[in-house]
């Protein structure tokens, strides 16, 4: 409900308890938007840690599609730190995980998280339009879309920023 205080203490807790009854893919799962909104919120260095405990999580499960949402969020933490090159690198490799892991599905990443109107035919044929160009862009089309996304998802969840 873009209040993102207390996103991050709801997610904090769940971690907690996730913690306390060991289940590893609930903590590598609430890890990574925990590390997502810590990076919005401008915390670069603890959700660096955060991305990192969720991507050794998600190697030990076996999870591709993790492995792939965790490369997205550490290639736009890369982009945020003006690393252009490890983004780039970070991010093809995101999109070979998320093509492998979810069978394409995760490739539409960039119109899942920001919020978008659909209220109209018009505006669900474009919404259906970026899903598909998602599963086959290029590498570095596919970056862009993820960083303009980015871009919005920001815009509508921090609009003070």
């Amino acid at each position: 409900m873009g209040d993102m205080a207390q996103a991050v203490e709801h997610h904090t807790r769940s971690l907690e308890i996730y913690r306390r009854i060991g289940d590893l893919t609930f903590i590598a799962w609430t890890l990574l938007p925990l590390a997502n909104m810590l990076s919005v919120a401008g915390d670069l260095d603890q959700a660096k840690e955060l991305y990192d405990e969720s991507l050794r999580i998600m190697g030990d499960i076996g999870d591709l599609h993790g492995l792939g949402a965790v490369s997205l969020g550490l290639g736009i933490l890369a982009q945020i730190r003006g690393d252009a090159g490890g983004s780039e690198l970070l991010l093809a490799e995101a999109q070979t995980k998320l093509r492998e892991g979810s069978g394409g599905q995760g490739l539409s990443w960039p119109i899942s998280n920001v919020v978008l109107n659909t209220s109209t035919h018009d505006l669900l044929i474009e919404s259906t339009d970026r899903y598909q160009a998602s599963l086959s862009l290029p590498s570095a089309e596919w970056a862009q879309m993820v960083y303009a996304d980015r871009d919005a998802w920001i815009a509508r969840y921090t609009p003070n920023r």
